[in-house]
């Protein structure tokens, strides 16, 4: 979020209505929809008006790891617009409160006042609600190992959460038999090498807790009379930050993969075999329980082998 993003931030958003954003078009699969008259439907309205302010204030972001998300609406719809017609709508941010981003809105068809009201949006970093996403996908799935057999649910199953084309994660949510689905996705990760003495990892770790980022996996060892730490974060921006302000020089990113699931005998079997059939060689992997039934695997390629790996693993 930059310092430019402050209330009184104004701007003009306008759209020519077609005939698809109608309301026999907003839910097509209904006949009572169809049936009705040929006019901008509420909820495009509400679209319309959510895309202005996500333009209004997309250039005091870091996007696209910062977004926002649409979280009150509050708008007037006080007269009909047939397609052809376009709608200008304007937007004022009046209140910024941490996270939280409250808009005056109002919206004209060239003829009348269609709408007033507000609109409340909060600030989220994009990775984090993927991870938020994925988790709740997978979570469903267990319900569901639970409430059927196999047989009924149709597993093994595979649930992919794409990377849409602002660049948030992707994700493979892979379920076999009746077990919570593995979550696979790539990861960045950081080399730092420190003295070998007492303390530089807490140190490391201390001026992260302090800058509130989030570590995903931390490893460290001997390495050529030094220490190597491995940090891997949820916020890559976030460690650079700290990093810098604390002082330790990290190395070049680099990618590794990230497995999360139910712990069980064997849990990383398939996947391995999936990268022995395909000739991948793991250079090296950490696997470790996280109590309550869970574990994770945080495991590298070479960094000619990324791409393949991704997609043999449904992970790009």
């Amino acid at each position: 979020m930059k310092t430019s993003l402050q209330p009184g931030l104004t701007f003009e958003f306008k759209f020519k209505i077609p005939v698809t954003k109608t309301v026999p078009h907003l839910y097509p699969e209904s006949q009572l929809f169809r049936e009705m008259p040929q006019v901008l439907a509420t909820g495009f309205m509400v679209g319309l008006v959510e895309w202005a302010c996500i333009e209004a204030i997309r250039p005091c972001l870091d996007w696209p790891r910062e977004q926002t998300l649409g979280t009150l609406v509050n708008l007037s719809h006080t007269a009909p617009t047939p397609p052809g017609l376009t709608v200008t709508v304007k937007v004022r941010l009046e209140k910024v409160e941490g996270r939280r981003l409250e808009f005056a809105v109002s919206a004209h068809d060239g003829v009348d006042t269609i709408s007033n009201g507000t609109h409340e949006r909060y600030i989220v970093d994009s990775a984090k609600f993927g991870i938020k996403v994925a988790e709740k996908v997978a979570n469903m799935v267990k319900l569901k190992a639970m409430l059927f057999t196999p047989a009924h649910l149709g597993l093994p199953l595979a649930v992919k959460l794409a990377k849409n084309k602002l660049g948030s994660s992707k994700y493979a949510v892979k379920a076999q038999g009746g077990n919570m689905p593995d979550i696979i996705r790539k990861v960045d990760y950081f080399t730092v090498s420190a003295a070998n003495k007492v303390g530089q990892g807490v140190r490391m770790l201390k001026a992260l807790r302090d800058a509130d980022v989030n570590l995903l996996a931390f490893s460290g060892f001997p390495r050529a009379g030094r220490a190597q730490i491995d940090l891997i974060p949820e916020d890559t921006t976030a460690l650079k930050d700290a990093a810098k302000k604390a002082g330790f020089k990290l190395s070049a990113k680099k990618t590794g993969f990230l497995i999360q699931g139910q712990d069980r005998v064997g849990a990383i079997v398939n996947t391995l075999d999936k990268l022995v059939e395909a000739k991948i060689n793991v250079t090296a992997l950490d696997a470790v329980t996280a109590g309550e039934g869970r574990y994770g695997v945080i495991f590298w390629v070479k960094p000619k082998d990324v791409a393949k790996t991704a997609k043999v693993l449904g992970a790009m």
